[in-house]
């Protein structure tokens, strides 16, 4: 889920769960005060991250939450209890950052995306299931014009500004299978652009075991 707001416009962010004591959940929003200069907010199951402006107005990336297979980017497995920012984008300009399950994806202003966490399925597309701890780049996406990215429970896809989409993760399916009917569960290991030749993707979301687009047909 992620929550897009203008840019550098000055704000305070509310999250559900905001507090010392992890067995404690909160019912009302809580103010997140290290967070002001909010530009988008992504919450995954048990993690989120934030694009806050720093005090010369320059994007950087935070997160806070469960730090289980270094879905929070800080190269360790810790657990972080408020905003903490991620080194590895502070000079990297990053524009669009999305939570999935237990993985986290970020995209920067030259349409490079990073993906970092859990990696059992093949959601981060580094063509093996290992977990990455610090955010690492997809390198199978090198040269595309991205426009879009977004992290399911256990899959990924980026959508380019031509309407070309890539999934990688769990549940998806080789391009070319030889069997009429298949009823196995794949992992596709990494971005894999789908066959859309007769139509133009517009929008994309991953979900928990599904992906939704926005189609216009192509003449």
């Amino acid at each position: 889920m992620c929550l897009c707001l203008l840019p550098l416009v000055p704000c305070m962010v509310s999250v559900l769960i905001r507090t010392d004591n992890w067995e404690l959940d909160q019912h009302t929003p809580v103010r997140i005060s290290e967070l002001t200069r909010v530009i988008e907010i992504t919450a995954g199951d048990f993690h989120s991250l934030a694009i806050a402006a720093d005090a010369d107005l320059i994007p950087q990336v935070f997160s806070w939450g469960y730090g289980k297979n270094g879905r929070l980017g800080h190269n360790d497995v810790n657990d972080r209890l408020h905003p903490t920012l991620i080194d590895t984008f502070c000079d990297k300009k990053i524009v669009s950052i999305s939570a999935g399950g237990a993985h986290s994806l970020a995209r920067s202003a030259g349409s490079h995306v990073w993906s970092w966490g859990c990696g059992a399925h093949g959601q981060l597309g580094h063509y093996n299931s290992w977990d990455c701890l610090k955010p690492t780049a997809v390198r199978e996406l090198t040269g595309e014009k991205v426009e879009y990215i977004d992290a399911g429970e256990r899959h990924s896809l980026a959508l380019s500004a031509k309407g070309e989409l890539w999934l990688w993760g769990f549940g998806i399916p080789p391009q070319k299978c030889h069997k009429q009917k298949c009823d196995c569960v794949h992992a596709t290991f990494y971005p894999q652009k789908m066959n859309t030749k007769s139509f133009k993707i517009k929008r994309a979301l991953a979900g928990r075991g599904r992906t939704f687009v926005g189609t216009r047909k192509v003449n």
